[in-house]
């Protein structure tokens, strides 16, 4: 089931995990048609942009938008509902996404993604923090939004062992299990 957002993950990044840790509570978001849903997003670092993925089950991961940070801007992609969704900074690090009048076609998996690239002494990472927001309600025409804890992964360019044997990078992950209070079809 989460197949398709570790490959999308694969090609986004094109690098390798060194570490990953999980941190958060689960939580439950649920709305009505035509109610508001929404889900913060704690940033354990700086970013300039916040990505908004979401997927349909059997479907890969489709990037909604990108939130600018500094210009608090949503740049959304082609075929996205602009009055759809809106973002607001709410603390430092922490930012409301909210979606809005919700239908059906909105049930699915979010995703709050945010990468930085670094340049150290020897070696050139890539940052990705993750918050999973999301499933589909078995129940009627109410859709539901049901999120996981919140995980950071951290992948690295570099590494000449792998490099050497594979000529290509290897993508591993602790991925959480969505919280299960719903059936999901």
């Amino acid at each position: 089931m989460l197949r398709a957002p570790v490959l999308l993950l694969v090609f986004l990044a094109l690098v390798t995990q060194v570490s990953s840790n999980a941190k958060g509570a689960q939580m439950s978001v649920t709305g009505k048609t035509w109610e508001t849903a929404s889900f913060t997003c704690d940033l354990t670092q700086d970013a300039t942009y916040i990505h908004l993925y979401k997927q349909q089950e059997g479907m890969a991961p489709q990037r909604l938008f990108y939130y600018d940070v500094y210009y608090t801007k949503i740049q959304f992609e082609s075929g996205t509902k602009k009055e759809k969704y809106s973002v607001y900074k709410v603390t430092g690090r922490s930012y409301r996404f909210a979606i809005l009048n919700l239908e059906d076609s909105d049930s699915g998996m979010y995703y709050c993604a945010v990468w930085d690239k670094h340049i150290g002494s020897d070696f050139l990472y890539t940052a990705l923090e993750i918050l999973l927001v999301a499933a589909k309600c078995s129940s009627g025409n109410n859709p539901c939004l049901t999120s996981s804890p919140r995980f950071s992964l951290l992948w690295t360019k570099r590494n000449p062992e792998l490099n050497a044997h594979f000529r290509s990078f290897i993508f591993y992950s602790h991925l959480l299990p969505l919280h299960n209070s719903h059936s999901f079809s």
